[in-house]
C-alpha cells in the first residue's frame, strides 16, 4: 500500500474516531463537517433506526437526553476494503425506554468523497459480521466488488 493510500486511511479512522466519540460538547458545524450531504446513519443515539440526510442525522445527534447521556471510545478498527471500516468500542447511551445503556458497539463506516456517508451500529458482533458480508455480496452482485 503506498504511502498515499496509508496516509488516506489514517485520516478516515481519524475522522470515525472524532464522529463516534463526539458527544454533546461537540460544535454542531464541525460535526456537519464529517458527514455526507446524502449520508444514512443508524446510531445508538437513533435508537437503532435509520437516519437520512445529514440535517436529520445532525438534528438527531442533539437531541438533549440522547446527546447528554452519550458518552464513546472508540477500541479498534479494521479497514474491510477501501472505502469501509469496521469499529469497535464502548458506549453509554439513552435507553429507549428510560435508563442508560453500556455495551460494547460495532460499527460499520463506509466513506465517499472523504465523509462519512453510511454508518450502521450493532450491539453483537456477529449481526455486524453478517451485515458486512451482505454489503459485499451485494457489491459483488452489483459489480461494485
Amino acid at each position: 500500500m503506498g504511502a498515499t493510500a496509508e496516509s488516506t486511511k489514517k485520516s478516515l479512522e481519524a475522522l470515525a474516531r472524532l464522529f463516534h466519540e463526539s458527544d454533546d460538547t461537540a460544535v454542531r458545524d464541525h460535526l456537519a463537517e464529517l458527514i455526507h450531504e446524502d449520508a444514512e446513519m443508524t446510531l445508538v443515539m437513533t435508537h437503532f433506526r435509520p437516519v437520512h440526510g445529514r440535517p436529520a442525522i445532525l438534528d438527531a445527534l442533539y437531541e438533549k437526553r440522547e446527546s447528554v447521556l452519550y458518552d464513546a471510545t472508540v477500541e479498534g478498527c479494521e479497514w474491510l476494503d477501501a472505502h469501509t471500516l469496521f469499529v469497535r468500542g464502548q458506549a453509554r447511551y439513552a435507553a429507549e425506554q428510560r435508563g442508560v445503556a453500556q455495551t460494547t458497539i460495532w460499527w460499520i463506516d463506509e466513506f465517499r468523497d472523504g465523509l462519512l456517508w453510511r454508518v450502521r451500529a450493532f450491539t453483537n458482533e456477529a449481526a455486524a459480521r453478517d451485515a458486512c458480508a451482505d454489503l459485499r455480496a451485494a457489491e459483488i452482485e452489483d459489480g461494485r466488488g
